[in-house]
């Protein structure tokens, strides 16, 4: 799927750039329109009717569920709560919001048992899945709008590049989405049902996870989902932790000085709860320091060759690491920095983040 994703040749990139640039210049250039997600959602005993709308701001959507048989519709539900017995259910956008669609046996009676029925063992295990993927999806999705940037050792990293990180060379990418925060060990647990991490904690990153780890996760939340995560590319990674198109040009993520981004051994070395230090431009926590982050792709050299939304080299026997962590050495933070690990590794202060 990642292959797919990414067959966009640099010329196409190119002549699509170069074709909205004179486009505008030859009009009168307008506000882009405000667009919202919405994304729907649904526990056992039915389907909706869609995963997810595109909507401009202040349009209608209509929303229906079907229940299997034996089963009825219940309600539409958002961050764990009750908002709607309709259905169909007609809302205006106004900002980017889940709904769960919420099914009870047939035989379950419309009478405050049913409240009690609805907790016990026999309740779908799947509504506390949902619940917590609303909040992923409500909040810590961000978007970036692609474009073009030097990646690898650009000016402001000075002498302290290393030569893995050389040359810097033009990339090219498509608008993504990125995970606000460092995968957490509640959302892992929901998923996965247990916890690796070396030190627990529902809101810090899960570490102590392999590559091939983290993609057993990323397959059964998209088959909760219907969706298609997957770990980031390395050039991805790298656009969203120099603040995408709103960069300002900082050695770390979000800042030139470490201490205000990144949790690195020149504090105490240890993981902290996601989003604690200053966030960097597109309002992303995290990528510098804290645990390293899992890539999407194998670990290869740089060459000084353009490239339009690459994946890595096409081979390999080690799959990047990005955003040093809590033990590392405070330039081993930056956001070139990088290192590499055999896939089926689990390493202590080793984590990821999503991209949809």
């Amino acid at each position: 799927m990642k292959h797919l994703k990414h067959l966009k040749t640099l010329m196409t990139v190119m002549i699509l750039s170069l074709l909205t640039t004179v486009a505008i210049s030859c009009g009168d250039e307008e506000e882009d329109p405000i667009i919202y997600t919405v994304t729907v959602m649904t526990a056992e005993g039915g389907s909706a009717d869609a995963s997810r709308y595109e909507v401009i701001a202040g349009e209608e959507v209509t929303l229906t569920a079907e229940p299997e048989e034996g089963y009825k519709f219940k309600c539409w539900m958002q961050n764990g709560a009750e908002v709607s017995t309709s259905n169909p259910y007609t809302f205006v956008v106004n900002r980017n919001i889940v709904y769960i669609a919420k099914f009870v046996k047939d035989s379950e009676g419309d009478t405050e048992g049913e409240e009690e029925n609805e907790n016990n063992s026999d309740t779908p295990t799947d509504i506390k899945t949902f619940d917590i993927l609303a909040e992923i999806e409500k909040d810590e999705m961000v978007f970036v709008q692609g474009g073009s940037y030097n990646m690898g050792a650009t000016e402001e990293q000075g002498s302290d590049a290393k030569a893995n990180e050389k040359p810097s060379h033009i990339v090219i990418l498509s608008d993504y989405y990125i995970s606000r925060y460092e995968v957490t060990q509640k959302f892992w647990e929901t998923i996965m049902g247990s916890n690796p991490s070396s030190v627990k904690g529902d809101d810090l990153p899960v570490d102590n996870v392999s590559w091939e780890e983290c993609n057993q996760f990323i397959q059964e939340l998209n088959k909760r989902t219907g969706k298609q995560y997957s770990l980031p590319t390395e050039a991805e990674w790298e656009y969203a932790a120099r603040g995408g198109d709103k960069r300002n040009g900082t050695k770390y993520s979000g800042s030139n000085n470490a201490e205000e981004v990144a949790w690195s051994d020149a504090l105490d070395g240890t993981i902290q709860p996601v989003g604690t230090k200053k966030y960097n431009e597109l309002g992303i926590y995290d990528m510098s320091g804290n645990v390293s982050e899992w890539c999407y792709d194998w670990y290869g050299a740089y060459t000084d060759q353009d490239q339009a939304n690459p994946i890595g080299a096409e081979t390999g026997t080690e799959k990047v690491l990005r955003g040093g962590n809590c033990s590392d050495a405070t330039l081993n933070c930056r956001i070139t920095t990088r290192t590499s690990t055999a896939p089926e590794t689990a390493k202590a202060k080793t984590g990821f983040r999503i991209v949809p």
